[in-house]
């Protein structure tokens, strides 16, 4: 009870700090008034006596994660509503509008005052938490209501807080759960290591959503205009440190005819002028390509969010951003199209960074040497086509974590 106390305290202070500081800026405020409308949202949107089941993810990428689970659940419970929430402003942004959704809106904070009108307002048949977004009031007060909730994709390391002496508060809200569905063994074993059983490993739902990606495909005009019949090599989620990296190698890029599209994580105006300044080669923005494309370019700069995952089909080689800081983002994605990825030192807390180095098709470079060495290695296309043939054969190894997950939930429903 004094961790719970302690914890209800420290989410308190939070959210007053959060409401001073939107004073001072525009997209929190916007952030924190959007949220203040979800229960609104609730009464007009859904009706309070229809079974709603409920996906709960913290941004795009667990959204992304989460989705194969949800839109089948939507064919085959088509007299159910459905429900999705975020977190985080970056995926309500782009997906406030899905269409399978009945309602898309922000989770209420992890606060008594606010959780108890959002589950009053709500008929929920199954919650459904994606990886890692765990709120424990709101995990136990939905116990206390008897709504089962699952965790899917998740993963656990033996750092975090539920491993801990001191974790008991934390402990008991991933004990709410009715099932958790893994991605590795290890986090099996080491939720088995604190009595929670309830656990099955299944792997990861996102391979199933990005071979769904490659099978939904559709041309993109506009990178067949800049390519002009040529692949590319293309830079994805690039944080200033890949791209310091990428900009040492422009030259051996040319050699091998081989264009460069980068896709920074950041696209603000400062950082994308700032990759502009810094190339050597002429350069135009995605945004501009509006019929010709002056000066020949050899490098095209996106600046838009949500085209990345279908750009890969156009991709020779793949470079993968974030590993020289946080970690790698996404590279199931590219691996779908059967190609080479290249990514950072920072990769070992993603599993399936590991399957594809052991696979052949990963590659992990530590300097712009190694990546000179390895765009050597991989000049030749037979050479690039196997190993790409290896990646996209390890997802295959991998599928059907979704099908898995949603037999479990007709079961239990």
């Amino acid at each position: 009870m004094i961790q719970q106390g302690l914890y209800q305290v420290i989410i308190g202070i939070a959210l007053f700090g959060l409401r001073i500081a939107a004073l001072f800026n525009a997209k929190l405020k916007e952030w924190l008034d959007e949220r203040k409308l979800t229960l609104q949202k609730i009464a007009e949107k859904l009706d309070r006596n229809k079974p709603t089941i409920w996906m709960h993810c913290s941004s795009l990428g667990e959204f992304e994660q989460g989705r194969p689970v949800f839109e089948k659940l939507k064919k085959a419970y088509p007299n159910h509503q459905f429900l999705l929430t975020f977190f985080s402003p970056s995926g309500y942004a782009i997906r406030r509008n899905y269409p399978e959704a009945d309602l898309v809106c922000y989770l209420p904070f992890d606060n008594k005052r606010l959780v108890l009108p959002y589950l009053d307002a709500l008929n929920i048949e199954l919650a459904i938490f994606v990886k890692y977004d765990i709120w424990p009031i709101l995990l136990l007060e939905m116990k206390k209501r008897n709504i089962p909730a699952i965790l899917i994709s998740a993963q656990f390391r033996p750092g975090q807080i539920y491993f801990q002496p001191w974790g008991s508060f934390m402990r008991k809200s991933i004990s709410t759960f009715r099932h958790i569905f893994v991605q590795q063994n290890e986090s099996q074993s080491l939720l088995r290591s604190i009595a929670i059983v309830n656990v099955t490993c299944v792997g990861d739902t996102r391979i199933d959503r990005v071979l769904e990606i490659v099978a939904e495909l559709k041309p993109i005009p506009a990178i067949e205009h800049f390519l002009q019949g040529k692949k590319a090599f293309i830079a994805g989620s690039t944080w200033s440190p890949d791209e310091a990296l990428i900009f040492d190698i422009l030259d051996k890029l040319q050699e091998l005819d081989m264009p460069l599209i980068i896709v920074p994580h950041d696209i603000s105006e400062g950082h994308l002028a700032d990759i502009e300044t810094k190339v050597g080669c002429p350069i135009i923005r995605y945004s501009k390509m509006n019929g010709s494309i002056p000066n020949a370019p050899t490098i095209l700069l996106v600046d838009s969010i949500g085209t990345l995952a279908a750009m890969y089909q156009y991709a020779a080689l793949t470079y993968i951003g974030g590993g020289f800081g946080r970690g790698i983002h996404n590279t199931l994605e590219p691996a779908a199209f059967g190609r080479p990825i290249i990514f950072g030192p920072n990769h070992h807390k993603f599993p399936e960074a590991l399957g594809f180095m052991s696979a052949g098709g990963g590659f992990e470079i530590r300097n712009s040497e190694d990546l000179q060495h390895i765009l050597d290695t991989l000049s030749d296309e037979s050479k690039r086509n196997q190993l790409g043939s290896a990646n996209l054969q390890f997802l295959y190894r991998h599928q059907g974590a979704s099908d898995h997950i949603v037999t479990f939930i007709q079961h239990m429903l």
